[in-house]
Parts: structure tokens; sequence; C-alpha cells
């Protein structure tokens, strides 16, 4: 089945596919641990199921849950060098609301982007009372004026850990 957005922005067929009897490919191999997830708006329709067999995976430590560089970077440890698609954890500092996004700063010189478009994929968007919150978020890091950030479209790539 063909995503709601057929392709992406490098020409990529997006689709979920399904083995003769009715098993989604992508569920199957997620919670055997063989992969995360990756939500991106607008393809989002499975977003929550498949965050449910990460989870399952995650828990029972299968496949790539054992290996060390699948770990969660700490963010206040982070070099500005660090690149490419990671996880990251952290304390919250600080929630800006800003006129096209919502801001949060994580320990370090580290900052998660929630576009305003992005804001109606989530329940309860985090806000004052997220403060103090240990997080993980996933996606594709870039610096930016001596910080490094990540761009969160879905809910799916956070977890939230603890309180302080």
């Amino acid at each position: 089945n063909l995503g709601q957005e057929n392709q992406d922005r490098h020409g990529r067929w997006l689709a979920h596919l399904y083995q003769p009897d009715g098993t989604h490919l992508g569920e199957q191999l997620i919670r055997e641990g063989l992969g995360w997830v990756v939500a991106v708006a607008p393809n989002i329709s499975m977003a929550d199921c498949l965050k449910d067999a990460e989870n399952d995976a995650r828990q029972a430590q299968l496949g790539i849950w054992t290996i060390p560089q699948y770990r969660p970077l700490e963010s206040a440890r982070l070099k500005l060098r660090t690149r490419g698609f990671q996880t990251i954890q952290g304390r919250i500092r600080e929630i800006r609301n800003r006129a096209s996004a919502l801001w949060i700063q994580l320990d370090g010189r580290f900052s998660i982007r929630i576009p305003k478009s992005a804001l109606v994929n989530f329940n309860a968007p985090p806000d004052h009372h997220w403060i103090g919150k240990q997080i993980a978020v996933r996606g594709w890091l870039y610096a930016h004026r001596g910080e490094l950030h990540v761009n969160l479209e879905h809910p799916a790539a956070l977890d939230v850990l603890a309180s302080e």
C-alpha cells in the first residue's frame, strides 16, 4: 500500500509492504529488533503500531537493541561534528514557543525543533510541565549557530524517560 505521499524528495517509493498472510513486513522486522521507527509526515498512519513493535523489541533486547552503537547519545556530551541519524537523550532545560516552531532545549548545546505545522500530530504537545523531564529523541542531526538540532515531526520519535 502506498503512503499518503507516494514518493519522497529523492524519488524513492513510500509504501507499506505486506506478506501473503497479511503480516506487515515493516512491523515484523521492527518487532524482531532489525530496525527502528522513522515517522515522517504525512505518512504516519502506521506510526503508533510500529512504535509499539519497537518498544517490545527494545524491552526484549532483540537485534539492534543489544548493540552499544544504537544506545542513545547524551545531549550534554555531544560534539558539534556529530551528524547523521541519531538517538539523543537528555534533560529538558527550556521550552520556547516561537512563531514558526516550538523549541525544546536539552542539556548541552542541543535543541529539538517541532514545526508549528507538526503540533497537530501530538495529543499533548510539550509545554512548561515537561521542564526537568528526561527524554530521548531520534532524527537527523544538523548544526546551526554553534548548536546541534533535530527536527521532530511526529511524537513516535520522542520518548519521555523520567522526571527529575
